[in-house]
């Protein structure tokens, strides 16, 4: 599954550009503009995924759609190879596609593959169209919740936190950190009180009240 290059740039150096995410597109779009090579994003999914804004889909109606932006308007002149990378030949020069008959060629290629992240911060999700349904279940967990409970005071925790408290007030946040600080920098948490758990295990736990993080 995938899109053709415009007649534009046939005959061009083609570019494989292994990852469509941040580093992936970036690249892809500086080499398209221009039309000067045959840009090829492969990537398992059809869509670009701008996971940094999408913990607000946890609590917005409708938001992961703003952070799912389709390959097919990233390029201009180039092409999208929707499927997972089998292997990379020794000499860079093509790469095994699953369900494609024929190793894909290229003159150049760019390996992006960035990095993997549980849900509801990234979404594994191959198809755009079956994102939505996954973060309008967990909005309606989160509605239906009397109170939520998040591990972790790095800045995903933090954010998860105060997206949550901020759209449901009526829900009770607790934020569950291993350290005296969020972030493990800054001032020391307030009104947080020492858990002590099984084998040693100790946090501090504090609740988070609506508009914390404004």
């Amino acid at each position: 599954m995938g899109t053709s290059s415009s007649k534009d740039v046939q005959g061009k150096p083609v570019v494989l550009i292994v990852g469509g995410g941040y580093a992936g597109v970036f690249v892809a779009k500086l080499l398209d503009k221009n039309g000067d090579f045959n840009v090829v994003i492969i990537d398992r999914k059809n869509y670009f995924l701008h996971n940094i804004g999408l913990l607000r889909g946890c609590a917005v109606e409708g938001w992961e759609a703003r952070c799912t932006v389709p390959y097919t308007k990233v390029l201009k002149y180039g092409s999208i190879v929707q499927g997972e990378v089998e292997s990379i030949a020794e000499d860079g020069k093509s790469i095994t596609v699953h369900g494609y008959d024929k190793p894909i060629k290229c003159d150049y290629m760019v390996v992006c593959t960035g990095s993997s992240y549980a849900f509801p911060c990234k979404v594994a999700e191959a198809d755009k169209k079956n994102v939505a349904a996954k973060y309008q279940a967990l909005r309606k967990s989160v509605k239906e919740a009397k109170s939520v409970c998040v591990v972790g005071g790095g800045a995903v925790g933090i954010e998860l936190s105060g997206e949550i408290a901020y759209h449901f007030p009526d829900t009770q946040v607790t934020l569950v950190h291993s350290g005296e600080t969020l972030l493990s920098v800054g001032s020391k948490i307030e009104d947080a009180h020492m858990w002590q758990g099984p084998n040693g295990v100790s946090c501090f736990v504090c609740v988070v009240e609506h508009g914390s993080f404004r």
